[in-house]
């Protein structure tokens, strides 16, 4: 559409995130996964946000996985990218 992406795709950014799932007018919107890298002490760590989008934030139902497999996921609803 207008060389917009529409429907299921990808996009990788140039900090090393990426993110996978729904789009709509080129905006990330609907479900999709995005895997987030971030400094913890000297080595890069990755947290995974599973869930709804709207206007390219968590927006709905959704699950942050941590990088350390043994700590529960966190689970709940975001409201323009903010847990409630």
């Amino acid at each position: 559409m207008n060389g917009q992406r529409h429907g299921n795709g990808k996009q990788w950014l140039s900090n090393g995130n990426f993110y996978h799932g729904e789009f709509r007018d080129d905006i990330v919107q609907g479900l999709g996964t995005y895997d987030l890298v971030y400094q913890r002490l000297t080595l890069p760590s990755r947290l995974k946000y599973r869930g709804q989008f709207k206007d390219g934030v968590q927006h709905g139902r959704g699950m942050i996985t941590l990088p350390n497999e043994s700590e529960e996921p966190i689970r709940g609803i975001w409201e323009n990218g903010n847990l409630l």
